[in-house]
């Protein structure tokens, strides 16, 4: 995107996956089995929009952290193979643990945990780009520009 930088999908994302996290745990505590609302048509619609916002939420979230993670520089490919590492230990973990957890339980955890994460690093994943002096490009098109110069 021209106007946003990646890490601010990737923020927005956690927003998302918080929000539909922590619906869908209201949800499961106030459709308790055997009450007047289990298998009700507004129980089905709002526990599947719940699931949607956390999908709406995770999407960005794969797709933008490389590219956000990429603003600050080139990636090493050790550093590559760390992320890749620990992102495939995480989706590893988010198949096994619910067999052991209630999922939803397991989503507001893996939610909340990655919403203080990011709020933590927003300045290394922020809203918007930071402008160069004068209001020009952002930061790493200015970077890329001198870069692009120097290899002249």
């Amino acid at each position: 995107s021209t106007w946003l930088p990646p890490s601010a999908f990737v923020q927005a994302g956690a927003w998302c996956t918080l929000l539909g996290a922590a619906l869908l745990q209201a949800a499961v505590r106030a459709f308790q089995p055997g009450g007047i609302y289990e298998g009700s048509e507004g129980s089905v619609y709002f526990w599947l929009a719940c699931i949607a916002l956390i999908g709406v939420g995770t999407c960005p979230q794969f797709a933008m952290t490389l590219a956000a993670i990429r603003q600050h520089g080139a990636l090493k490919a050790s550093h590559l193979g760390w992320y890749r590492t620990f992102s495939n230990l995480g989706n590893t973990s988010g198949m096994w643990l619910p067999g052991l957890v209630s999922l939803p339980n397991a989503e507001l955890t893996w939610a909340f945990a990655g919403f203080c994460i990011m709020s933590a690093f927003v300045r290394d994943f922020p809203w918007r780009q930071a402008s160069a002096a004068g209001g020009g490009p952002g930061r790493v098109e200015a970077q890329l520009d001198r870069r692009a110069g120097a290899q002249k």
